[in-house]
């Protein structure tokens, strides 16, 4: 199936009451999602299997070109306005091979290919994407966090970049890479 978005990753406001929340992406297996919960701007991650589970109907390689949708586990909820993101990080594996005077399947071919453009989203724009060279960190504008920008004017002691550590208008910018003296 052909890869026909570029979305990787999505934020929710929680309830507290709400136990699943959409994954309105492709990806290869819920494995490769990363959910965080942020509560009073501290953020964690959130295990597969411990606080929750996937589902979603997969295609008959086992991808999921349709998404899906993680579902907390019982007795955990996450607090009322916490942000949940649910970020996919495909594993960066071939898992195909192909052998010598075998006939290629086109299905194997095109699971493969998407694969590669899963990754390529999430290395070109997804959940650290690159803003490109600025004087300064954004200070307006909606970004997420693991967005990400280098110094136009780096000098002797200051940041070679800045990294954004909070979601938001502007989110929350660090600088990183200090130049030395």
């Amino acid at each position: 199936m052909a890869v026909n978005g570029t979305q990787t990753s999505v934020s929710y406001i929680s309830d507290g009451i709400t136990a699943q929340w959409a994954v309105p992406f492709y990806l290869m297996a819920f494995s490769d999602l990363v959910v965080t919960e942020l509560i009073n701007g501290v953020s964690t991650t959130l295990v597969l299997g411990t606080a929750w589970t996937g589902s979603g109907a997969p295609d008959s390689y086992g991808a999921y070109p349709n998404g899906g949708a993680i579902n907390f586990l019982p007795g955990y909820v996450p607090a009322a306005g916490a942000t949940i993101t649910i970020s996919r990080q495909t594993a960066r594996t071939q898992p195909t091979t192909w052998r010598d005077n075998n006939p290629f399947s086109a299905t194997v071919i095109e699971h493969a290919l998407d694969r590669l453009t899963l990754i390529a989203q999430e290395v070109l724009g997804g959940s650290a994407t690159f803003l490109g060279v600025m004087a300064g960190p954004p200070s307006a504008g909606n970004y997420a966090a693991g967005n990400w920008a280098i110094n136009s004017n780096p000098q002797p002691g200051g940041p070679f970049g800045w990294v954004c550590t909070q979601s938001g208008n502007p989110g929350v910018w660090n600088p990183w890479g200090t130049i030395s003296l």
